[in-house]
């Protein structure tokens, strides 16, 4: 339930007509001053997605926060690196290649595992993605791309149990523990919640960025301008912003339940 309820609301569009909805009932109810600061707050969310730089610099300053390039080889020893690439949805539509099965994000990040599997030397590539009821898997699909980019078949492997980050990790750690060198590749936005979990886990990870999606430009203007992008932003802020939260509540209550395990072991 708090899960669903931290997804709607991280939809700007959804939250926005959520609180006209609520300036509206107060209106009708003739609750003045409750229907007035509503509006004003529906206005204000709409500015502040729309017509304010603020969305932009949120998502820079999330992507810039944790270091996300692995390089070179001379900080790791040569073939003794595992490579985590995180899940980001694809179509089961067979009729089309491969690499137009997985989503634009999905790919951008199985590209960036594989050129960091071949810059250091991995030991093994594993591709997260979880089984549609309907059929298909999202691991397999990446699986035939990541051989038509020159990784052997013997070093790759899949996970398909995870459907959310902190699956997905869980997932890795019952089949392969905690004492591996693990390298996580996704997207830049979600490289600090990767690292919140991994360290709830007991796990410890290198992180490695698939896709910026604020860029910038030597030499070009970086002054805003007001665009529907922002709505973009904001989505993406949120999405992350808020599942970092939920990580924190869905840890804290592990923790307060193995504690009272605990208590009730020792009666």
């Amino acid at each position: 339930m708090l899960k669903s309820t931290l997804h709607f609301l991280s939809n700007p569009l959804i939250s926005g007509i959520f609180l006209g909805l609520i300036a509206s009932i107060g209106f009708k109810f003739k609750w003045e001053l409750f229907s007035q600061v509503t509006w004003f707050l529906t206005g204000l969310w709409i500015f502040i997605c729309i017509f304010s730089p603020l969305p932009g610099y949120l998502l820079q300053r999330l992507e810039r926060s944790p270091k996300g390039n692995v390089e070179s080889k001379e900080s790791h020893s040569i073939n003794d690196r595992q490579i985590l690439v995180f899940a980001s949805g694809f179509s089961n539509d067979t009729s089309l290649h491969a690499n137009s099965q997985l989503s634009e994000t999905m790919l951008q990040r199985l590209v960036e595992g594989v050129r960091l599997y071949h810059e250091i030397g991995a030991k093994q590539l594993i591709l997260s993605g979880p089984c549609k009821d309907d059929g298909g898997c999202q691991a397999e699909v990446a699986i035939e791309v990541a051989r038509s980019l020159r990784v052997p078949s013997d070093n790759i492997a899949i996970i398909t149990a995870g459907r959310n980050t902190i699956e997905e990790l869980e997932a890795y750690i019952a089949e392969y523990g905690k004492e591996n060198k693990l390298i996580a590749v996704s997207s830049a936005r979600h490289l600090k919640r990767i690292k919140l979990i991994a360290d709830n886990l007991g796990l410890e990870v290198g992180l490695s960025a698939s896709d910026y999606e604020i860029k910038r430009e030597e030499g070009r203007s970086n002054a805003f301008q007001p665009d529907f992008k922002g709505i973009g932003y904001t989505k993406m802020f949120l999405h992350e912003w808020l599942g970092m939260w939920y990580t924190r509540w869905y840890f804290y209550l592990e923790r307060r339940e193995s504690r009272i395990e605990k208590q009730d072991g020792s009666r």
